[in-house]
């Protein structure tokens, strides 16, 4: 899978650096791993800057259903995209996405503004890891 995952139980946060091109079944497959790993509830920091990212309508709907019922089972944590000029994720779809998903999701130009967003949703302090 081109999405390299990284989860901090202690902080409650799964870390995920997309390297080369991730579609749909990508985003799929994540969901899936975040699911086994007890990861749902944590906030999430997706970094798909550089990275040209395919995501059509019918795979953001698709991802989109899938949250949303794992929603129904337990909370979904808010989710941090870190991007550039270059990603390209249509704002309605992202919209879409956070909607089905019931939980927060916002778009960062850096790293430490998503972390520190992500602390400020969590009500607790995480250590500062770069």
């Amino acid at each position: 899978m081109p999405v390299r995952l990284h989860i901090s139980h202690g902080d409650r946060l799964a870390t995920m650096v997309a390297e080369g091109k991730v579609e749909a079944a990508d985003l799929g497959a994540l969901v899936a791993r975040l699911a086994q790993e007890g990861a749902m509830s944590y906030g999430k920091l997706f970094d798909i800057r550089g990275v040209p990212v395919d995501l059509v309508d019918s795979g953001l709907q698709m991802h989109a259903g899938r949250l949303a019922a794992h929603g129904q089972e337990s909370e979904i944590g808010p989710l941090a995209l870190v991007v550039d000029e270059a990603t390209s994720i249509d704002p309605a779809a992202l919209a879409a996405l956070a909607a089905a998903s019931r939980r927060p999701c916002r778009t960062f130009d850096g790293i430490a503004a998503a972390r520190a967003w992500l602390r400020s949703l969590s009500g607790r302090p995480a250590r500062d890891r770069r």
